[in-house]
């Protein structure tokens, strides 16, 4: 299927404006829950987090327009990438060490790698359809399960430990400003490079006429 040029720059310009606004709204909500909140330990934080993912899909759901997906999904495949790689960095290392002696790792740790290819499958989508739709809906159903298992098997667990839940809090949320700040670079550049590449292909066919 063939994507016109005027398709990739409007996706273009969504995706920008998307990113720079969900930086600017993350560090909004960070600083909004560390004021707000008599605590910032780490299980406040992922609260918070799982909270605002399932508020995005709700959002997808209820969207009405292909664009409005569109900025959603982006949204949605930026907080749940940083959330998985602050679990996997951050949190499960701390958790290993209070899990019962011999217990396995819960399921969304072993299905990080399969989460990651999906998401990256979905950001090669530039239009939503039924397709597109399955694995949003996908996504949703693997973060109703992540939540339920981090709420009912870790979270208490962790808060009869002896875990330092404030100083974990404090490295999770500098982790995920760090996060945020390299995935905007990062598609920020990529955009960069794609818009170059269209007007390179622009000139050409124009040389050609």
């Amino acid at each position: 299927m063939l994507i016109s040029n005027n398709n990739n720059s409007i996706k273009n310009s969504v995706l920008q404006n998307v990113e720079c606004m969900d930086l600017e709204k993350f560090i909004t909500n960070q600083h909004s829950i560390t004021r707000h909140s008599k605590t910032t330990d780490a299980i406040t934080l992922l609260t918070a987090d799982h909270d605002y993912l399932t508020r995005l899909f709700l959002d997808y759901k209820n969207a009405a327009t292909g664009i409005e997906k569109q900025r959603l999904a982006s949204e949605i495949c930026t907080e749940l990438l940083v959330h998985t790689q602050i679990e996997e960095e951050v949190f499960y290392p701390v958790v290993k060490t209070v899990l019962d002696q011999g217990a396995t790792l819960p399921e969304p740790i072993i299905e990080h790698a399969g989460l990651k290819a999906l998401i990256a499958d979905i950001e090669t989508i530039y239009l939503p359809g039924n397709c597109f739709d399955d694995k949003i809906e996908f996504l949703a159903a693997y973060m109703k399960h992540h939540i339920k298992e981090d709420h009912e098997q870790i979270f208490p667990k962790l808060r009869l430990s002896d875990v330092d839940l404030q100083g974990l809090g404090q490295e999770i949320a500098l982790r995920k400003l760090a996060l945020i700040r390299d995935r905007h670079a990062t598609i920020s550049a990529k955009n960069t490079n794609q818009s170059a590449g269209n007007t390179h292909q622009k000139d050409i066919s124009i040389a050609n006429v």
